[in-house]
């Protein structure tokens, strides 16, 4: 009978640490799967906010302004710098000619100051990274390879770089940095190709109408040019009827 009482007891328990692992396995599945919806909801969340600053911006440096700004509620960088494919070659990053955020401290104009007039081609610092890459860079001034004057501003600081651009295309970098240490927010790091993608229309859109301007600029030229020259025609035809009348009155 004691034995029988053993054994049974032995089965209570197998079943119930059974049990209870099966519970703890539920849980944590419906926790991962909370944390999974949440990090979606925020996404979608932000990428409608960064879309909405897009299309009501009709300068670069508005939408960076705008998405700097909300990118900062999630993760405290102090600034964001814009990098494009150099004019004589487009495996180099320069940086862009927009300045600083408004209200940028010391550590942006520092190091806008140690990255203006480089060179970053692919593999190289931050911008070079995300140029060979194609995707998001999170990560210390040591782990991206920061050139020596751009890591002495960065310091033990922190650096997170997108493409911007579409479908493996590379239009551009944006950088987001600070002189501190930030972990890395998964909600900006799944974020990022879809924040690229929408600054790249924006890019696109600014091109097309300052090829508009300009086309407009150069008709407006022709037909003031066209314009001038019909004037002196006419004036020249006015002048040799008045001659012209002048002569058959003398005679």
């Amino acid at each position: 009978m004691a034995a029988d009482g053993e054994a049974s007891a032995e089965s209570l328990r197998t079943r119930w640490q059974r049990e209870r692992t099966a519970r703890l396995e539920a849980e944590e599945i419906a926790e991962r799967s909370l944390t999974n919806l949440y990090y979606q909801a925020s996404t979608l969340q932000v990428v409608a906010r960064i879309a909405e600053a897009a299309n009501q911006s009709h300068e670069l440096a508005e939408v960076l302004a705008r998405t700097f700004a909300i990118i900062r509620e999630a993760a405290p960088f102090e600034t964001i710098q814009f990098y494009a494919p150099a004019k004589d070659d487009a495996t180099i990053m320069v940086l862009g000619e927009d300045d600083p955020p408004a209200g940028a401290g010391r550590f942006a104009i520092d190091l806008r100051a140690a990255s203006v007039g480089r060179r970053f081609p692919e593999g190289v610092d931050l911008p070079g990274r995300v140029l060979q890459t194609a995707g998001p860079v999170w990560g210390s001034p040591q782990r991206v390879g920061a050139t020596a004057e751009r890591a002495r501003v960065l310091g033990d600081g922190t650096v997170f770089g997108f493409p911007v651009g579409s479908a493996g295309t590379v239009q551009g970098v944006i950088e987001l940095a600070s002189p501190r240490t930030i972990a890395d927010v998964p909600t900006l790091v799944e974020l990022a190709p879809a924040v690229g993608s929408l600054i790249a229309q924006v890019l696109d859109r600014l091109t097309r109408l300052n090829q508009m301007a300009r086309r407009t600029e150069e008709l407006e030229a022709a037909v003031e040019e066209r314009t001038k020259a019909l004037l002196v025609a006419r004036n020249r035809t006015e002048a040799l009827l008045r001659a012209r009348t002048a002569l058959f009155n003398a005679i």
